[in-house]
């Protein structure tokens, strides 16, 4: 087997990525038989959609941009686009178009037509059919599947096996254990600590830190690990980011910030890809950001939505709300009448409300829970699509958090109750106990989980809590996926758990902090907005 693209290390002078070049030794005779052919790009009848000039019309901006423009200029793509000629940078990267990109990655050799498939599924006459076979014949895949021999052209690649395709690819040596708390027993393991090793990837999260093996590689993450491993661009930890205009409120998603200005309209910024950073003119009351789009409820109390749309999660109905709150592929709004409605994708009910009437909702990843106007909890859905769990008797305040399968709540004295929202498949495995909050009482609880005291001061708990939060007193506290953030009384922010940079927190005044995945962003007694964080570091894989 021969390497196709360079090895890639951390220099040891300054901490940074470089191409060592590529490594050409003949591991066997049949990849010294490989026919190969010199070209830098697939033909025109090969490549009905190329890169333009312009860039790509849905990546405007974005973490992923600079490496999606930086092999797009080398032609990686050539034949591999949307049928618009958009990039479609959230789709999830199918097996055909990751071996063609890997095959191309040296941008050297592009594969001569092939006449026969050695694999069942794969029709010798597409063009993508030599990649394929170079794929296979340098031994990067052996395929999906035996008798037959299937590649399984059109499945997504999950980050499990991307690890151990690029890990092939570029002959990275095996290394110790990373210390990601979900790859144990996971056949892709040991080719995901070799991948973490090289700088490649840093996981999906930290506290705990988790690399996601399971979940699917969308094609904008893929360009980025691709191009790291290329050296064409730097993982640079973000400084804080501070936005001028004067602000009233705001509201973080996954890859994207937006806040309500003092004039009630709208600004997001942020990755764009599907263009949930693109908010739409007229005045606002509230904003609210999800996954991957967001909803903004206007000064006549509509509602409207904009950014990704796969599961018409950005189709409010035509009514009058008074609340939006947007989760993962879903919206959900309390109506005027204190009904509430749900819209988007319906997978585990998310989206199906109870009947009766509410004061306050909170939207989850896959469920969601609300307050009832008699002060009990109702929740709905499904944290992971199994079965729903009920929510405790007795009466709540309008603080619920929820995290993986457990729901958290604020109860009337002010006493925290824990309980698993989520109980799994009806023969899959039990589901996670419950969270045991602390004793005391509580004004404030935030998913992870962690609590502001009525004494005004911190306490995390379980498995999940942010790390050992630190002395003082706080009015306000929030969570990130690689820690927790608090507003001091004297109006500081504070940050603990993640890395150097999560913990410093940005200096100054604040008046409100709000989460993010990646980050956190903070809204300045001078109505400013400043944002901080390992976004980049931890958006790209």
């Amino acid at each position: 087997m021969t390497t196709i693209v360079a090895v890639f290390r951390r220099a040891s002078t300054a901490g940074q990525r470089r191409f060592l070049g590529t490594q050409r030794a003949a591991r066997s005779a049949r990849c010294l038989a490989a026919a190969v052919m010199a070209a830098s790009v697939v033909t025109a009848a090969h490549a009905p959609a190329a890169a333009q000039p312009g860039g790509f019309p849905d990546v405007t901006d974005g973490v992923h941009k600079p490496a999606i423009d930086a092999l797009a200029a080398r032609g990686l793509f050539d034949g591999t686009l949307c049928a618009d000629g958009g990039f479609c940078p959230d789709e999830a990267i199918d097996r055909k178009t990751m071996a063609v990109w890997v095959v191309r990655a040296p941008e050297d050799d592009e594969p001569a037509g092939v006449d026969e498939s050695r694999f069942d599924d794969v029709d010798a006459d597409e063009w993508w059919a030599a990649h394929v076979g170079r794929f296979a014949e340098l031994e990067i895949t052996l395929g999906c599947a035996t008798n037959p021999l299937r590649y399984c052209p059109e499945q997504p690649v999950n980050r499990g096996q991307m690890a151990s395709f690029l890990v092939r690819a570029l002959d990275l040596e095996p290394a110790e254990p990373a210390g990601f708390t979900d790859t144990e027993g996971n056949t892709h393991a040991a080719d995901i600590n070799a991948l973490a090793a090289a700088g490649i990837t840093a996981g999906c999260s930290t506290d705990p830190l988790q690399y996601c093996p399971t979940e699917q590689v969308t094609r904008a993450q893929m360009a980025t690990f691709l191009a790291r491993a290329l050296g064409l661009i730097e993982v640079p930890q973000t400084q804080p980011t501070q936005h001028d205009a004067t602000f009233k409120a705001v509201s973080a998603g996954s890859d994207h910030t937006c806040g309500l200005r003092t004039d009630n309209t709208i600004t997001c910024w942020g990755y764009n890809g599907g263009g949930w950073a693109e908010a739409p003119a007229g005045n606002f009351k509230a904003v609210t950001a999800g996954q991957w789009h967001s909803c903004g409820l206007r000064t006549d109390n509509t509602i409207t939505c904009w950014g990704g749309n796969q599961h018409g999660q950005t189709e409010p109905p035509p009514s009058t709300f008074k609340d939006i709150t947007a989760g993962l592929y879903h919206t959900c709004g309390l109506r005027t009448d204190n009904t509430i409605t749900c819209w988007g994708n319906n997978d585990g009910s998310r989206f199906e409300p109870p009947a009766g009437t509410f004061k306050d909702i909170t939207a989850g990843r896959y469920h969601n829970c609300g307050l009832r106007t008699d002060n009990t909890v109702t929740c709905w859905g499904s944290e992971f699509i199994g079965r729903q769990g009920e929510a405790p008797a007795g009466t709540f305040k309008a603080a619920i958090a929820h995290l993986r399968g457990r729901t958290c709540a604020l109860r009337t004295d002010n006493t925290i109750t824990c309980w698993v929202s989520d109980l799994g498949e009806p023969d899959g495995p039990p589901p996670l106990p419950p969270a045991e909050p602390p004793a005391g009482t509580f004004k404030a609880i935030i998913a992870g989980f962690c609590g502001l005291r009525t004494d005004n001061t911190v306490t995390c708990w379980g498995e999940f809590g942010q790390g050992e939060p630190p002395a003082g007193t706080f009015k306000a506290i929030t969570r990130s996926r690689w820690g927790a953030c608090g507003l001091r009384t004297d109006n500081t922010v504070t940050c603990w758990g993640g890395s150097d940079l999560a913990r410093a927190g940005p200096a100054g005044t604040f008046k409100a902090i709000t989460y993010s995945p990646w980050g956190a962003c903070g809204l300045r007694t001078d109505n400013g907005i400043t944002c901080w964080g390992d976004d980049v570091v931890m958006r790209t894989g």
